[in-house]
């Protein structure tokens, strides 16, 4: 499958997310008699896709987004990336027809489903990357993400063996254990002090 560029998502699929509003046609779509037009939902899409490239660029990756070197280019990427953006669209799609949407009302969009799991997509986005394979920038917390070494899960750990972990563990161990040289070298009557834990 061939790289996707934007918009990732087409108006049937954000149309399916909202079916609700283009009732009594066998495939929903947007046309320019539905109530918002298709004009209008292009519109969220160019807006959803720019948030999109912005925080996939953040942390590193090439926009447009290009095939990882030596590799090919996921299809379930393609998926994933039209997924995202529609349910990006379909709130503001749900946003956009409350009936008073400029009205005080709970913290953030929490009553609409679209919008939180956006958001929490967002958020893996700016802490892994979301697992996105594709070109980054060097240096980019996106390149470390892609290239750091990973291991298979073992029976005594609940995440991947990270070599850095294992390093800081080690250094961690070997500091405790110059510390108890020092403790050891410091000629104290353990005999006595073990006496004023009675």
């Amino acid at each position: 499958m061939a790289v996707p560029t934007s918009p990732y998502s087409t108006t049937a699929q954000i149309a399916a997310l909202v079916m609700n509003l283009v009732p009594g046609v066998a495939v929903p779509e947007f046309t320019a008699a539905t109530i918002p037009t298709v004009t209008t939902v292009e519109s969220f899409q160019t807006s959803r896709s720019a948030l999109l490239q912005m925080s996939f660029a953040a942390v590193g990756y090439v926009i447009p987004f290009a095939v990882k070197t030596g590799e090919a280019w996921p299809d379930h990427q393609t998926y994933f990336l039209a997924i995202l953006e529609a349910m990006g669209v379909a709130g503001d799609i749900a946003n956009a027809l409350k009936p008073a949407p400029a009205m005080a009302g709970t913290k953030g969009p929490s009553s609409n489903v679209y919008h939180a799991n956006w958001k929490q997509w967002m958020d893996m986005i700016k802490e892994s990357g979301a697992g996105l394979r594709a070109n980054t920038w060097t240096g980019s917390r996106a390149e470390k993400w892609l290239t750091a070494p990973r291991a298979p899960m073992t029976d005594y750990t609940d995440e991947y063996y990270d070599p850095a972990k294992f390093g800081l563990l080690v250094e961690n161990l070997a500091l405790l254990e110059k510390q108890f040289d020092q403790i050891a070298n410091m000629g104290l009557d353990w005999d006595y002090i073990y006496s004023l834990r009675a």
